[in-house]
């Protein structure tokens, strides 16, 4: 595991140069992190290019599934009824994929 991420490095280096870039000695702490963060997934995001759409299609369906999951159980534990409609989603639901 060390070799790998040795071997990473650069890459590691470059990237992190590109997101923080020349902060200098004194940063504002959480807001600092929160604006590198959001400056990391912007890049990843223009990197991955169609890979990230996809990626990001798959999360906002997961979440979808999740939400939809605990409506369900919540309408179980509300009403008594065992058998509430299953929490898959149907794929009308969540759109046809994006055409490239």
């Amino acid at each position: 595991m060390k070799s790998v991420l040795e071997a990473a490095r650069p890459q590691i280096d470059q990237l992190v140069s590109e997101v923080v870039g020349n902060t200098g000695p004194r940063t504002d702490g959480a807001h600092a992190v929160q604006r590198w963060r959001e400056a990391a997934n912007a890049l990843a995001a223009r990197q991955a290019n169609y890979a990230y759409q996809v990626y990001a299609r798959l999360k906002v369906g997961s979440t979808l599934e999740h939400v939809v999951g605990l409506a369900c159980e919540l309408a179980r534990s509300l009403t008594g009824i065992r058998h509430v409609a299953t929490h898959s989603l149907p794929q009308s639901v969540l759109g046809e994929p994006a055409k490239a």
